[in-house]
Formats: C-alpha cells, sequence, structure tokens
C-alpha cells in the first residue's frame, strides 16, 4: 500500500476470457447488498473482452467457469 499500487485480490485466467480484459465493474450482489459483512462471492464482477465477450463471475470463481457469458458482440467490449 505504500507504493500507491492497488492490492491483488484475484487474478483470472483463460476461463474467464479468450483474449484480454478490456473493461470492469464491480458490485456487492443485491442480496448481500443489505448486510454488513459480505464475502468473496458477493462480489459480483462484470468483465468485458477483446474476445468480444461479456463475463459475469465472483472474486472466488476467477479461475474457473464465469457465472454467465455473452457471445453476442461482433467487437470487443469497451465498457461495461
Amino acid at each position: 500500500m505504500r507504493t500507491g499500487a492497488p492490492r491483488l485480490l484475484g487474478q483470472s485466467d483463460k476461463a474467464l476470457h479468450a483474449s484480454g480484459i478490456f473493461s470492469m465493474d464491480v458490485r456487492l450482489s443485491t442480496s448481500s447488498s443489505s448486510s454488513s459483512s459480505s464475502s468473496l462471492g458477493d462480489v459480483r464482477i462484470v468483465t468485458g473482452s477483446k474476445d468480444k465477450t461479456i463475463a459475469v463471475s465472483t472474486l472466488c470463481r476467477l479461475d474457473d467457469r464465469p457465472l454467465w457469458r455473452s457471445d453476442f458482440h461482433s467487437a470487443k467490449v469497451g465498457s461495461v
């Protein structure tokens, strides 16, 4: 934290996207937003990739298959 760099909480592999991640958004899941404590499984991560897909995952599933993946785009997903 002294360097100002963010702490690495998780790292994905090719199970999430076949190409690099271009955009990302992070939210607490709806069911846990009223709770004062949350786990890594409560944090939803939505990523858009250069491989033309969007994936929804959690911090504890970054190295596993995502909860949901779209393949409806014809170009890289630049914003989620």
